[in-house]
């Protein structure tokens, strides 16, 4: 027997928490999105795809569901079409002689803040112009799809405004039929056909046998118009263009040049009526201001007759300039006297401060060549003082010199002092004079006749009641002009001719219809991950349970050949499902996955199977070969404490690969040179023995009762090195059982004579053995089904399994369904099979 190989593993301490170690086994870079609790919120292409992949049949349901909306409803569009016309807006009027009688003619004639295209639209889609043009068509006859109304023409409909019919027609092999409430009315294609209230004319029998016509009132016409008509001016220009939409396409350019044609019709009728009344007002008012101006005129001539008087206006002119100069003349004369009291006071209060200075500075007195003169004294006598009494030699107050100065400067100042008061006096005497003066200029001015104001009275209403008259008959003159012209404002630049389609732009739509479905499903796809509480990565699994992710496990296509099957066909029950022993349920198989990429039977490699060529299945099995021997690879070169003899393989609930795990787990140790033995611990619902083809029994119930003694039970299998303990009778009691002195000598008896021995026992949620083996084990393997163990149960798993203080070593997400990325998760092995 070869020496045990000796590997460091996680002896039994506390749980794994902020006092485990921080450092963690040498397994491979995690790969995909980080885990939203502990790597925040990094979005990037591969997580995105990795979350959404799952969702894939949902993302094309919901691309599907609204694609075909989309297509359905395109299908049912009724394509409509455009007719186009343009017009401008201009004025006649506007090219007539603008000088009438010598004076410029304002053809403008109202609110020059409007603009007058805009003024026009508001005209073009009243219901004025489009009840125009609903009756010169008879667009209150209206027809369904089948017979296009386009087909009738020289329609007339008189019946009242508010009035709703139906009209049925019936198309014989030379005539047409009508029928309109008890009315019947025949005549042959292209002659009128006659009821009471409409008319029209059938140019052509048309492909339908039948057809229905249905009388609309008025009002509803129009908004009918209204809906479809649309005119948009064109920047920087008079131009307007006219739109016309309809699912007809000859109906829409009928329409347009109806519209148009009323709306011409309209606006040469309301210009002229405008003009018209306008001329009557005119004529009007000439008429009572020429009357009042000949009264005006003759009271003038009779005022000068009589009082002799023809320039009192160029007197009263001549008084009133004179009195303006006076009273220009006398505020001179204040503000001069206000300069001089103003000085005198500067001189009174400061004999020697700066106020008199700044005064003089400023023009106060220089006016006066006195007070010149004396300032420039007193200015000379002080500027010498201070010369004396200033510098480092400077004399006192009581020099002579300098009492001399100060003689010369106060007799100086009071002289100055004395002609300030002086010209005061002058000033006041100045003001007094042209006081008086103009006295006597507004005594005369008062002195004038009162008819002279009476003169200027009558002429001011004889040229104003003038000026109105002349206006009048200018605006008269245009008036009529206005009310010869034919046309409006508006001319027809191009009518339409035919109609365009509209685009519909189906293509697009369904595009739009199908990337719409897209992000919706993608919408809904990424709620639905963003509120899953699955694990879904390994980085996942580290952040919740704060344990390594030893390893991914890829999926392995169901049927994938290994090379041991290949090979030998004695091992075709060898990985294969099996009933259950005890309950008799078929439990799923159990892919050996290990045996796929290389490894060895009885010690000799297997060879390479018949065909060599690399199939998706063998692909998918070595990736997952190569998954379970970095698991193992984990295991062994573990930085931790203690030799790892007893390993338990759990998981938090059924069906998470704790089985598929645990074997491929051992074949691999197998594979490495250790003598591995595999114990099937769940008493419960065995499933070892069907899935490796080995008897069910005697087993490790038969071995703890003392039914058995080893090597009782003990199985080798067609892996060299590779032995198994079924789980024998099964039995309700297995906690007692598992916790039983016996289960814990017998444990220790393998763990003397094998390397490893691997117990599979049942999800810790399930039943209490597993808890009850960890806390004998020397680890504890924890299996997670990718996507569905929730975030909850695995931390609860955990928590059973750290409350007995089992060693914990790490967790092993697996994913059959193939939930996680292609790329970056697993796939990077890769490796094919090469034979």
């Amino acid at each position: 027997m070869p020496e045990p190989f000796q590997y460091s593993s996680p002896g039994r301490g506390g749980p794994p928490g902020p006092n485990a170690p921080s450092h963690a086994p040498p397994y491979a870079p995690s790969y995909g999105q980080a885990g939203r609790e502990a790597a925040g919120d990094r979005l990037n292409l591969r997580g995105v795809l990795a979350s959404l992949r799952p969702h894939a049949l949902l993302i094309a349901m919901f691309t599907l569901l609204t694609a075909g909306v989309t297509a359905f409803l395109v299908s049912r569009e009724v394509p409509t079409y455009r007719a186009r016309a343009l017009v401008q807006v201009v004025d006649p009027r506007n090219v007539l002689p603008k000088t009438l009688g010598g004076q410029v003619a304002d053809q403008g004639g109202g609110d020059q803040r409007s603009d007058p295209v805009l003024s026009q639209l508001v005209i073009l889609q009243g219901r004025g112009v489009l009840g125009e043009a609903v009756d010169r068509e008879g667009l209150r006859l209206v027809s369904r799809a089948d017979f296009p109304r386009s087909r009738l023409g020289d329609v007339q409909v008189t019946l009242p405004n508010d009035a709703r019919d139906a009209v049925g027609l019936t198309f014989g092999a030379g005539e047409v039929t009508a029928r309109r409430g008890a009315q019947t009315a025949r005549a042959a294609y292209g002659a009128p056909v006659v009821l009471d209230g409409v008319r029209f004319v059938v140019p052509a029998r048309p492909a339908v046998s039948r057809a229905t016509l249905a009388v609309i009132p008025r009002e509803d016409a129009i908004d009918s118009v209204g809906h479809a008509l649309r005119a948009t001016p064109r920047e920087a220009t008079n131009g307007v263009d006219v739109e016309y939409i309809s699912p007809d396409s000859a109906a829409a350019v009928r329409v347009t040049n109806a519209v148009l044609e009323a709306f011409q019709h309209v606006d040469a009728t309301t210009a002229q009526q405008d003009a018209k009344r306008r001329g009557l007002f005119l004529a009007k008012q000439l008429v009572g201001v020429d009357s009042l101006l000949a009264r005006a005129q003759g009271q003038l001539t009779q005022f000068r007759r009589t009082r002799q008087v023809y320039n009192s206006r160029d007197q009263l002119v001549a008084e009133q300039g004179n009195l303006l100069a006076l009273d220009t003349q006398r505020e001179q004369l204040e503000a001069d006297r206000r300069t001089y009291q103003t000085l005198l006071d500067a001189l009174t209060r400061s004999p020697r401060g700066g106020d008199l200075q700044a005064l003089v500075s400023a023009g106060a007195g220089t006016s006066n060549p006195v007070i010149a003169q004396l300032y420039g004294q007193l200015v000379q006598y002080e500027t010498a003082r201070d010369s004396l009494t200033s510098g480092e030699w400077g004399r006192a107050s009581t020099n002579p010199d300098v009492q001399r100065q100060n003689a010369l400067a106060a007799a100086a100042r009071a002289r100055l002092i004395a002609a300030t008061q002086s010209q005061l006096s002058a000033l006041g005497a100045r003001v007094s004079a042209v006081d008086v003066q103009r006295g006597r200029r507004a005594a005369v001015l008062q002195t004038l006749p009162g008819a002279e104001a009476e003169e200027e009275r009558l002429g001011q209403q004889v040229s104003s009641l003038n000026t109105t008259a002349e206006e009048l008959r200018a605006e008269y003159q245009k008036a009529r002009i206005a009310e010869a012209v034919e046309t409006g404002q508006v001319n027809v630049v191009s009518s339409a001719s035919r109609a365009q389609l509209v685009g519909t732009h189906r293509g697009a739509r369904l595009v739009f219809g199908v990337a719409l479905g897209l992000l919706l499903g993608v919408g809904a796809a990424y709620l639905i991950d963003h509120f899953n509480t699955s694990i879904r990565n390994r980085d996942e699994l580290e952040a919740v349970l704060q344990i390594p992710g030893l390893a991914v496990i890829p999926p392995v296509e169901r049927g994938a050949p290994s090379r041991a099957r290949l090979r030998l066909p004695e091992l075709a029950a060898f990985g294969r499902g099996g009933r259950a022993a005890g309950d008799g349920r078929r439990r799923r198989p159990t892919p050996i996955a290990a045996l796929a990429a290389g490894g060895s039977l009885d010690g000799a490699d297997l060879p390479a199977p018949a065909n060599r060529r690399n199939t998706p299945a063998m692909a998918h099995a070595a990736a997952a070969a190569e998954a379970y021997r970095a698991l193992r690879t984990n295991l062994l070169y573990a930085q931790t404490s203690g030799p790892l003899k007893t390993l338990v393989v759990t998981s938090p609930a059924a069906a998470d690969g704790k089985t598929t795990t645990a074997v491929n787990l051992s074949v691999a140790f197998a594979q490495q040179g250790l003598r591995v033995l595999l114990v099937d611990c769940d008493l419960r619902r065995p499933g070892l023995a069907a899935a490796l083809g080995v008897p069910s029994d005697p087993g490790v119930t038969d071995l703890l009762l003392g039914r058995a003694e080893l090597p009782a039970g003990v199985y080798a299998t067609r892996v060299h090195r590779l032995d198994v303990l079924p789980c024998g009778t099964s039995r309700g009691d297995a906690a007692e059982l598992l916790g039983s002195p016996q289960m814990r000598a017998l444990v220790d008896r393998l763990a003397g004579e094998y390397d490893l021995v691997v117990m599979d026992t049942p999800p810790v949620l399930a039943a209490s053995d597993a808890v009850v083996l960890a806390a004998r084990a020397d680890g504890v393997l924890l299996v997670l089904r990718a996507g569905e163990t929730d975030r909850g149960a695995a931390q609860f798993a955990l928590q059973q399994l750290t409350g007995v203080r089992a060693r914990v070593v790490g967790g092993v997400l697996n994913d059959p369904d193939a939930k996680l990325a292609r790329y970056g998760g697993y796939s990077a092995y890769g490796y094919a099979y090469a034979g």
